[in-house]
């Protein structure tokens, strides 16, 4: 006959991981996420007149989808319609200096159609991109890696990249 000897004190108070095991897994996505400063967000966009800005959309839309199921992916026709719109937006808001006056109203309409799309979907991206963070990150309102609505509206890119730069200390500091 075998005899089993335990050997943790049962009389001691237990011990166990608080942490639930679905934030630590969660944050594995961000090491997809290249980590850049905020700064530098923001000053290659303003020295790339905002092409830099779809470039980051782009790239960080397809790394967030690769962390997401398929009913949660950020549509790549949404993400592309937000650069093509924007970028139609920008060649024709330089074009009212090489137009001549009859040609003026339709390049301002044509514009202002674009702008239009353009502000509805980027709004629509923008807040898509930001709810699939704080899904990913299992953030709640109050927390530290929570993206609030207001910041996104105002700041959008720059606060990304600075939540993800959060998120990357946050993994760092844990692990």
């Amino acid at each position: 006959m075998t005899e089993h000897t335990e050997t943790t004190n049962p009389y001691a108070a237990p011990s166990s991981n608080l942490e639930p095991e679905v934030t630590a897994g969660r944050l594995s996505f961000i090491n997809a996420f290249k980590r850049f400063t905020a700064w530098g967000v923001f000053g290659l966009t303003l020295i790339t007149g905002g092409i830099y800005l779809y470039y980051w959309m782009f790239t960080r839309g397809k790394n967030i989808n690769t962390e997401l199921s398929d009913e949660n992916k950020i549509s790549s026709l949404l993400t592309n319609t937000v650069i093509a719109t924007g970028l139609i937006y920008t060649v024709f808001s330089y074009l009212p200096n090489f137009v001549d006056s009859s040609a003026l109203q339709v390049v301002t309409l044509v514009m202002l159609v674009f702008m239009i799309i353009y502000m509805v979907v980027y709004l629509t991206w923008i807040f898509k991109f930001r709810n699939r963070l704080n899904m990913l990150t299992n953030a709640k309102k109050g927390d530290q890696l929570w993206l609030g609505g207001i910041m996104t509206f105002f700041f959008n890119a720059i606060y990304f990249q600075y939540k993800i730069n959060q998120i990357h200390d946050n993994q760092n500091s844990q692990g």
